[in-house]
């Protein structure tokens, strides 16, 4: 949905499964804003998802990487894998990592780099998981009004079991870049609640225990 995704740019976003990266692994990866290698990360094996965003070409208005040449990630045209692990999915039989709420039963890190062009009061999707743009996001990160959200919904259109936003405006400029990452550490595999933490620029900004 077109009023739903950041008004800006999008680099090397990231999904780490099973995995909430601490602080100093998210300093590493922000790497000070300087070019890095994200296959060299200390927990680069939990990386399940990488998309650079560097093309210069779109396919079907998305753009996508091959990653064949750049271990441990590779791609198949539109399905982006990571450490033998599918991402999406090009047809009914296949089963995504990414295709139901379970994957965020586990620990889950998401990062990005962005740069937002303009703001707004409306949530803006930075990366997310939608089973449908009629019923709802099943998880999202996202910026609103120069705040970080995440939340994780119950069922496709029902109740959120996160809801966590940073307390201040963390996003301070537009037409700035900026490394913003999230962690979520469910309390158990069958109580999704749990912690959140946000970062930007490889500093922890906000913790929320809903």
């Amino acid at each position: 949905n077109g009023s739903e995704v950041l008004n800006g740019d999008l680099s090397n976003l990231i999904i780490f499964r099973n995995h909430a990266l601490s602080d100093q692994e998210v300093t590493e990866l922000q790497n000070e804003g300087f070019t890095y290698n994200y296959a060299t990360h200390t927990q680069a094996d939990k990386i399940v998802g990488w998309w650079k965003l560097d093309e210069t070409s779109t396919s079907s208005g998305v753009q996508f990487t091959d990653y064949s040449s750049v271990s441990p990630l590779t791609s198949d045209n539109n399905v982006a894998t990571a450490n033998a692990e599918t991402v999406g999915a090009t047809s009914a039989n296949t089963s995504p990592i990414l295709e139901n709420r379970d994957f965020v039963v586990t620990p889950l890190t998401l990062s990005a780099w962005i740069r937002p062009t303009a703001t707004s009061t409306t949530a803006r999707s930075i990366i997310a998981k939608t089973d449908a743009i009629t019923t709802g996001a099943e998880w999202q990160f996202r910026e609103r009004d120069k705040t970080l959200e995440f939340f994780v919904n119950k069922t496709d259109t029902g109740s959120m079991v996160i809801s966590a936003a940073t307390s201040n405006q963390v996003i301070t400029s537009i037409n700035t870049w900026y490394h913003v990452a999230v962690t979520f550490t469910p309390a158990s595999p069958s109580n999704p609640s749990g912690v959140v933490k946000f970062y930007v620029n490889g500093s922890l900004v906000s913790t929320v225990d809903p």
